[in-house]
Formats: structure tokens, sequence, C-alpha cells
């Protein structure tokens, strides 16, 4: 149940940071405040602003948590294709979100970009993506 609640707080999180950035204030406290166990959970948050699309990784965690990071977006469009990756340390404090990585790309319209945020942890992997725009596979 709690994933279920901390799940739906990071999808209003997504929803708020499209608004703007009181919204995305917001939107990082409902992360905050999820009813949260056993360890990280992330979002992948994404919005357009002054022709550019931003994304953001952010995690939390409701015990203090040390691990790994990958943060992978890839884009393709008329104008080719490209791949960022940002990796490094985890490091969360307990009932507090952390912004991992940024990025961010022009805006074209045509353009398929999909972003995958990988947690390395003792028992395995937490992995969030995002698609933009949409759910649209590349």
């Amino acid at each position: 149940m709690w994933k279920t609640l901390a799940l739906a707080a990071l999808m209003g999180a997504g929803a708020a940071c499209a608004q703007g950035s009181a919204a995305h204030e917001e939107g990082k406290a409902a992360i905050k405040s999820a009813a949260m166990r056993d360890g990280p959970i992330c979002t992948i948050l994404a919005h357009e602003a002054n022709g550019s699309i931003h994304f953001e990784a952010i995690a939390a965690s409701n015990v203090p948590f040390r691990g790994e990071y990958r943060l992978t977006i890839m884009s393709s469009g008329p104008g080719g294709t490209a791949d960022i990756t940002q990796s490094g340390e985890a490091a969360l404090e307990a009932g507090r979100t952390t912004v991992l990585g940024r990025a961010d790309f022009a805006l074209d319209d045509r353009a398929r970009r999909k972003a995958r945020l990988t947690l390395l942890t003792m028992d395995g992997e937490v992995l969030c993506e995002k698609y933009f725009p949409g759910d649209k596979d590349l």
C-alpha cells in the first residue's frame, strides 16, 4: 500500500512540475510527505519552459540511503540522436527529496525523448522512466 501512496505522490509531483516553479515545489513536498517504507523511490519530472524541455531526476527515502544512481536521457528526432548519461553516488536523507540530476534540451515537436533513472541498491534496482512527449517510445 505504501508504494501506491508514494507513487501517487510522485505522479502528482510530475503534474505539478508542468505548471510552474511554485507547483514544482508543491510536487516535491508531496513526495516528501508520502507514506514510505522499505527504502528509496524515484520519479523523473519533465516540463517545458522558455523553448526548452527540462528533465529532473528526483529520489526520496524514508530511511537514510546510500547507493549509486544512473540517469540516461535518449533523444531522437530529425536532427539525429543523442544519449546523455549522468551517474554518481545517491546519498538520500530520511524523509527528504533529493535532485540527483538535471538535463535540458531544445524543444522540438518532432523529437522524442526517454529518460531513465536507475537507483542501485543492495537488493537490486529501483527504476523510473519518463517519455516526452507522452508515453511514446523512441
